[in-house]
């Protein structure tokens, strides 16, 4: 499995150059150090999953010694030690920085790592097991026209939101901030391990 991860940071290597150059990039903006984080690292989510349905890299894959189960956790483990490499590098960065040029950067806190992390695998757990299951051209119609639903609902979908608002935020005001990461740490993580046994699913159920 570590060569299907190796795999996808190869098939990327140019624009491993390119995510370098948005995070330096960061240091001349006003954007918050973890958008960067989650900005990237879901970039290469995408990319992996674009590069191999581009190429058919999936039809080579699958005709090698590998398991379709190796196939799948190569692309979730494989997006944790990106996200990992990105934040490190992005200290790295801002410690450099603060040495040069002796002013005080924005610090990347651990709350700030947390949160990042629990956004990127939101992220993944819903977008590969859905473009796995479909093909690029049918998620783009799908979209369009959920796009054109919410805007047609939006002042009823808004209401709704309104009307569970303050139940919602009495909810969260009655945990503590402890409590409160804990909770979503939580939530996140199961959903990660399902959307991974769901893509596995899909994946050995998809022919090629």
């Amino acid at each position: 499995m570590f060569n299907l991860i190796i795999k996808d940071f190869y098939i990327q290597k140019y624009l491993l150059l390119l995510y370098f150059g948005l995070i330096f990039f960061y240091f001349f903006t006003d954007l918050h150090i973890s958008f960067v984080i989650i900005i990237v690292s879901c970039m290469f989510v995408i990319n992996s999953h674009y590069y191999d349905e581009r190429g058919k890299t999936n039809i080579l894959l699958n005709s090698l010694p590998y398991s379709r189960k190796q196939i799948i956790s190569s692309k979730y483990i494989g997006t944790l030690i990106f996200t990992t490499f990105v934040t490190i590098l992005v200290i790295t960065l801002n410690i450099i920085l603060q040495v040069v040029t002796k002013t005080p950067t924005e610090i990347l806190s651990i709350k700030n790592i947390l949160i990042s992390y629990l956004l990127i695998m939101t992220f993944t757990s819903f977008y590969l097991p859905f473009f796995y299951k479909f093909s690029q051209q049918y998620l783009l119609i799908a979209f369009s026209v959920l796009f054109v639903i919410i805007m047609v609902f939006a002042n009823k979908i808004s209401a709704l939101f309104a009307e569970n608002l303050d139940g919602i935020y009495n909810f969260l005001l009655s945990l503590s901030i402890i409590n409160l990461y804990s909770l979503f740490t939580f939530i996140v993580v199961v959903c990660y391990f399902i959307s991974w046994l769901i893509s596995i699913k899909v994946y050995e159920n998809k022919e090629f």
